[in-house]
């Protein structure tokens, strides 16, 4: 459950898919890549994941927490959720980042039936199934979708995680006709 590879930090969609996968490694201690010394652009992008990260930190480690128990990874093929879909199964450019979160590696990203919401916009997509052209505006670095019914806590951004107590969870809330529900854990942070 907590895969991770080299952040491909010199572009906005490596970005993108860095700072959403399980780990997330900024390798650049041999290239002279780190954030500050890159353009502008690459700066705001680096700037506005690393603030969304943080923020998402109790639905990742949730969702952490539920890999360890059931197995099944935090960053997922398409084909894990929907392998009832024969478009899912071969989807080599997007995958689901725990139950809700779905992150797009191209602007063209295939839908599964339901409704899906933009997280960058709030536009949302009443999907029957379909491939859709998602506009994405710098910094963003590519499209993330959250599936209808989320609830998604998230913790205000710090300069770090310790940084403030986690007194304050908001519950980011996606609705969908029927009932929905997240589990939430949490843990003294030392201790097993």
């Amino acid at each position: 459950g907590m895969a991770g590879f080299d952040m491909r930090n010199r572009t906005l969609a490596g970005v993108h898919q860095g700072f959403l996968a399980p780990f997330a490694i900024m390798d650049a201690w041999a290239y002279y890549i780190e954030p500050w010394l890159l353009p502008p652009h690459l700066q705001a992008c680096h700037r506005l994941y690393a603030k969304l990260r943080h923020c998402l930190s109790p639905y990742l480690y949730s969702a952490l927490w539920q890999a360890n128990q059931s197995g099944v990874p935090l960053m997922r093929p398409m084909a894990l959720d929907y392998g009832h879909d024969a478009e899912a199964r071969d989807l080599t450019t997007q995958y689901m980042l725990g139950d809700w979160l779905l992150c797009g590696l191209e602007p063209r990203v295939y839908l599964p039936q339901g409704t899906w919401i933009d997280y960058w916009t709030g536009a949302t997509y009443a999907s029957d199934g379909r491939w859709y052209e998602i506009a994405v505006a710098e910094p963003a670095g590519g499209p993330l979708l959250v599936k209808s019914g989320a609830i998604i806590p998230l913790k205000p951004v710090a300069a770090y995680l310790e940084q403030e107590p986690a007194n304050l969870i908001v519950l980011d809330i996606y609705p969908d006709v029927g009932p929905s529900s997240c589990a939430l854990h949490e843990d003294d942070g030392h201790s097993y």
